[in-house]
């Protein structure tokens, strides 16, 4: 039985390693193709600590490589998953368009903006979607709602922010949280 879940847990955390080649894919094929003579991509002018957070809730999974005790082994996450409470807000992090929004693999129902100068969010795990495809959306604008929680408890979010294809630890541009104080 020890084999049968040690080979559960390595199939698990492959197919988590290729869903996050298959976005990487997605947003390489939904970016709009440079036309000859464009203006060069522009440097991102966002400073850390300055967006807005996609949603209240506590970091449950922060971004990089974890040990997954569930999985034993090691995984790295390109976003970080949110603790939220049930069916929260999910909101732009920065004004943008919609460029893709529905199932996508093991992440459910997810919603990518498009931010401009090469760069993405990406929100996974959600609920109910409030935007559809080709909509323009201002920060902090509600694009969705958090989606259904593990042992009933709140929401979850996953997120991810990407220039390009390659991904950013979210915490360094979201805004600093302020300590819940009880």
């Amino acid at each position: 039985e020890a084999q049968m879940k040690g080979a559960e847990a390595q199939a698990r955390a492959k197919e988590l390693e290729e869903t996050a080649k298959a976005l990487t894919r997605l947003i390489r094929s939904l970016r709009e193709p440079r036309k000859p003579g464009a203006p060069p991509i522009v440097h991102w002018d966002v400073p850390p600590n300055s967006l807005l957070w996609p949603a209240q809730g506590s970091v449950l999974k922060p971004f990089g490589r974890q040990r997954n005790a569930e999985l034993d082994t090691w995984v790295i996450s390109q976003g970080i998953l949110l603790q939220t409470p049930a069916e929260a807000a999910v909101s732009a992090v920065r004004g943008g368009k919609v460029i893709f929004c529905g199932p996508f693999r093991s992440y459910g129902q997810v919603m990518i903006l498009d931010h401009g100068s090469n760069f993405f969010t990406i929100y996974g795990g959600l609920g109910s979607l409030l935007k559809a495809k080709g909509a323009e959306v201002q920060p902090g604008e509600a694009i969705a709602r958090a989606g259904p929680p593990k042992a009933g408890q709140g929401g979850r979010l996953y997120f991810e922010l990407r220039r390009g294809s390659e991904a950013l630890d979210p915490l360094v541009w979201l805004q600093k949280q302020q300590e819940k104080t009880p």
